[in-house]
């Protein structure tokens, strides 16, 4: 039974909220939800992220943090070096990191390489 808009919502959706409400459900608006997973992804405790990673995107980023080029990592896990850059990108995101140095730095805090 709660409803979350903004101040400045539109009378249909206000509407719209109102009748979840009335109904029992919970609604939220799209864009209150879109603000909040934005903030969560921005500020998630890197250290629970870890776990939001498939096998082959912890592999991935083991072979990307000892140093291995995408084409590298593409031939030692049986992939095309398109599907290793994608991958790349897509654990970066679930990390909340934007570039490699960044990508090392929580490999080496987290015991994925080891600091040599």
């Amino acid at each position: 039974m709660l409803a979350f808009l903004p101040k400045d919502a539109a009378s249909d959706e206000l509407l719209q909220a109102v009748r979840a409400a009335a109904a029992g459900e919970r609604y939220i608006s799209q864009r209150l939800a879109n603000s909040l997973l934005d903030a969560r992804r921005s500020a998630a405790p890197r250290e629970f992220a870890l776990e939001v990673l498939t096998p082959t995107e912890r592999n991935i980023l083991r072979l990307v943090t000892e140093g291995k080029s995408n084409f590298e990592v593409a031939a030692a896990i049986g992939l095309s070096p398109r599907t290793v850059e994608t991958y790349r990108g897509r654990l970066m995101r679930k990390l909340g990191i934007d570039n490699l140095a960044s990508l090392v730095k929580y490999a080496i805090r987290h015991g994925i390489v080891p600091l040599e």
